[in-house]
C-alpha cells in the first residue's frame, strides 16, 4: 500500500498446491497433510490426529475395484459427525474439517 497514493497492489503467482501423500497401509495424518490418497486392496485405517480447530483433511479410497475399503476414524475420543469411524467405499472421498471438539463431513 503506498502511503502517499492510497493505492493497494495484490500480486498472486502460480496455483494453491495442496500437500498431497499417498498410502497403502494403516496411517495417521500430519499436521502438513491435506489430501491422503488410499490405494490398497486390503482395509486401511487412515487416523486423524488430534484436532485443531479449522484443520482440514481430504481423504480419498484410489484403488477404485476389489474388496479394499478406508476406514477414517478421529484420535482418542474425537468423532466424525457423531460416529467413532466412517468408512469409505471404492473411488469415494472424505472431507473434514476440525470445529467444536470434532470432525465435521464438508
Amino acid at each position: 500500500m503506498s502511503g502517499s497514493t492510497g493505492n493497494i497492489t495484490v500480486s498472486a503467482t502460480g496455483a494453491d498446491i495442496l500437500n498431497t501423500v499417498g498410502v497403502t497401509s494403516n496411517y495417521t495424518a500430519t499436521a502438513s497433510d491435506e489430501y491422503i490418497g488410499v490405494d490398497s486392496t486390503s482395509l486401511v485405517t487412515v487416523t486423524l490426529p488430534v484436532g485443531i480447530t479449522g484443520r482440514q483433511y481430504t481423504i480419498k479410497e484410489e484403488h477404485g475395484t476389489g474388496t479394499g475399503k478406508v476406514n477414517v476414524q478421529g484420535s482418542n475420543s474425537e468423532k466424525i459427525d457423531g460416529s467413532a469411524f466412517k468408512q469409505l467405499s471404492a473411488n469415494a472421498s472424505l472431507t473434514v474439517v476440525f470445529r467444536a471438539g470434532q470432525w465435521r463431513i464438508i
